[in-house]
């Protein structure tokens, strides 16, 4: 007895349908850079940070984690906390909910932040490089968004240009 013949269709159908395995890397990145992980990953950075900032009895690996914030962000550290709670939860909440917080405060947020390092940048006295860089001031992002304003614009519209950002 003769087996059923296939119509082309089909054949058409089951060549196509094999589905290439994805590489291992692929899937672990694909499940590393969902918004709910990376919002955690900033909640648990920020809830860290918090808890380093007032111990007067810290250890290695706070005193330089707080050491390279502060390098970072100078006087902004203590805000590193409150920018990167507000942003995980953002992250989490909008991967459960379509209509949470819009992208836009997020950004106005981020805005905020590196107009309050600007500030911190110029009311330190303009301190150069090598003193941003020791934590004075808005730290070396201060100093990379402020001192550009301050050679522009001058000291006096260095402060009133971000201002009007805000």
């Amino acid at each position: 007895m003769a087996s059923p013949r296939r119509s082309d269709a089909t054949k058409r159908r089951s060549r196509g349908s094999r589905k290439e395995p994805t590489p291992v890397l692929a899937t672990v990145l694909s499940f590393v850079l969902r918004s709910q992980i990376i919002g955690v990953l900033l909640a648990i950075v920020g809830l860290l940070t918090l808890v380093s900032l007032p111990g007067a009895d810290q250890g290695v690996f706070t005193r330089w984690w707080i050491g390279n914030l502060r390098v970072a962000f100078g006087a902004g550290v203590y805000l590193v906390p409150i920018v990167c709670g507000i942003g995980g939860y953002w992250l989490v909440v909008r991967s459960i909910k379509t209509d949470s917080l819009d992208w836009r405060r997020i950004l106005g947020l981020a805005i905020a932040f590196l107009v309050f390092l600007a500030f911190a940048h110029i009311f330190a006295g303009q301190p150069v490089a090598p003193l941003a860089l020791a934590g004075n001031g808005g730290g070396y992002l201060g100093f990379l968004v402020g001192q550009p304003l301050i050679d522009v614009l001058g000291v006096v519209f260095a402060v009133a240009f971000p201002l009007n950002l805000t």
